[in-house]
């Protein structure tokens, strides 16, 4: 049984610990759509060592996003985000050229009616 999670959406993490009873101690490091630098350094050589795994995942089909967010929202975890508008598409991409973001963008898709 897995005992401990480290799940990676941004540079903040988010860690899990898993049920009571007895089980292997392994952690399992997940990063799911964040591709920057990690602080601290994600040493990648002492994660894998000893019981340990990692995995990653930019996106996956609806099933699985609908599968991840259900996970996320039992278990408390978040992102911060900006919300944009559609029309704003082009100034959020000149901003992100800049390195000037602070969270990941979403677009609002109701805001293409307008």
């Amino acid at each position: 049984m897995l005992s401990q999670a480290i799940v990676i959406t941004n540079r903040k993490t988010k860690e899990l610990r898993y049920g009571k009873g007895p089980r292997i101690e392994t952690k399992f490091w997940v990063v799911v759509g964040y591709l920057g630098p990690l602080d601290p350094i994600l040493v990648t050589v002492h994660r894998i060592m000893g019981r340990r795994a990692m995995a990653g995942s930019l996106i996956g089909g609806i099933a699985e996003t609908q599968e991840l967010l259900d996970f996320y929202g039992k278990h408390k975890i978040t992102s911060d985000i900006e919300i944009i508008k559609m029309q704003n598409i082009n100034v959020a991409y000149e901003r992100m050229l800049k390195s000037n973001v602070n969270y990941r963008f979403v677009i609002d898709m109701k805001s293409l009616k307008e």
